[in-house]
């Protein structure tokens, strides 16, 4: 009676948790914005949401949900607002870098080539890091100034890499990996089996990370030595991300989460049911957090169980975001962003948790750009 008093009560507990552990993740809350949302979204420093829409527009949101101001564009906004500098930095389809203050007054415009699907980055220095889809990359100082212009063989459609030492990694559709110093000048260039869709991740110790789709996972030395290829098994668009322990996460377009370790070996391996074309993110509890293609949302945990599954409305190509209040941010075509419950654990304190990084945007306001013109 005894024996199954107690078994009785571990069954109880077992579900508690089990059900608190579910509940963790949740939908917390939508806002409707309007034009297909094909672009990851941005949190400032102050809490405020800012996300680039198919009609040009850019939109901060809240902590209320509120849309709080508008600023037009030239152009679509198909990549990533990035921040730094006490700035905003939108690209666009027409090719132009726009600079906005985060009151949304449009502060200056520069043309950089035929059309922007990058997300621009911003280097330790405050150099404005952007490429244009014909191949042209310029370095921009917060004032608008072009200090370096480098013609890339090939198309840009994934965003450059910044490392911490200012190195520049320019993932070209010419299937070659291309490094700039923080001059603009170019360091080496690697080729890679494939077409580049996937931007690059750096790891603890400056190894590169990236994909193709000729479904490979390849890690490139900070010389540009290949250290290793991971044969994935489908073509890899999803931009990786690097956890604490080296661990390399990354999707695959035949809906999969894979997880590598620093040395290219296979950790595990999950479904995510539609395929995945973003980066995942990493939590500082060791959860990762991965979008499908069709609006599905997945958690898993580091050992690659599933802890929370959810089907939103719409397609998404966006990344997950986390606030610094641990709400999970997705932005879907049909024009809805919609933040979820479950992140409160914060993202990892290392090494590349999610697109572009640390999302770190505690730029210096007032940098010392690179003093060579080139």
């Amino acid at each position: 009676m005894k024996k199954a008093v107690v078994y009785l009560f571990l069954m109880v507990l077992l579900a508690a948790v089990a059900g608190h552990a579910a509940d963790i993740f949740r939908p917390a809350w939508q806002v409707k914005i309007g034009p297909p949302l094909n672009s990851s979204p941005v949190i400032t420093a102050t809490g405020m949401i800012l996300i680039g829409a198919d009609d040009g527009t850019l939109f901060a949101v809240d902590q209320t949900k509120q849309v709080i101001w508008t600023a037009k564009t030239n152009g679509a906004i198909r990549a990533s607002p990035a921040l730094g500098n006490g700035q905003i930095y939108v690209g666009t389809m027409e090719g132009v870098l726009h600079a906005f203050s985060e009151k949304g007054e449009s502060l200056w415009q520069a043309k950089i080539g035929r059309a922007i699907s990058a997300s621009p980055s911003v280097a330790p220095d405050g150099t404005v890091v952007v490429c244009a889809t014909d191949g042209l990359c310029q370095g921009v100082t917060p004032d608008g100034v072009t200090l370096w212009t480098d013609q890339i063989e090939g198309s840009v459609y994934a965003s450059p890499a910044v490392g911490k030492d200012g190195s520049i990694f320019v993932p070209s559709f010419s299937s070659h990996l291309v490094r700039l110093d923080n001059q603009g000048f170019m360091e080496w260039e690697k080729p890679i089996a494939g077409l580049i869709y996937s931007s690059p991740a750096v790891g603890k110790e400056g190894t590169v990370y990236l994909g193709s789709s000729e479904g490979e996972v390849v890690a490139i030395s900070p010389k540009g030595d290949i250290l290793w290829k991971y044969p994935a098994g489908a073509s890899v668009r999803s931009s990786p991300v690097v956890g604490p322990d080296e661990t390399i996460y990354v999707g695959t377009d035949d809906a999969r989460l894979l997880a590598l370790t620093g040395v290219g070996k296979l950790r595990w391996q999950a479904s995510v049911g539609s395929p995945v074309i973003s980066s995942p993110l990493i939590l500082a509890d060791g959860g990762v957090v991965v979008f499908g293609r069709e609006g599905v949302i997945m958690v898993f945990s580091n050992e690659g169980s599933i802890r929370w599954r959810f089907q939103t409305g719409g397609k998404m190509s966006s990344s997950p975001i986390l606030t610094a209040d641990g709400l999970i941010l997705s932005a879907s075509q049909n024009g809805t962003l919609s933040a979820f419950y479950g992140g409160e654990a914060g993202i990892a304190s290392c090494c590349w948790p999610q697109f572009r990084g640390t999302g770190d945007i505690s730029i210096p306001s007032e940098p010392t750009p690179p003093t060579t013109i080139k």
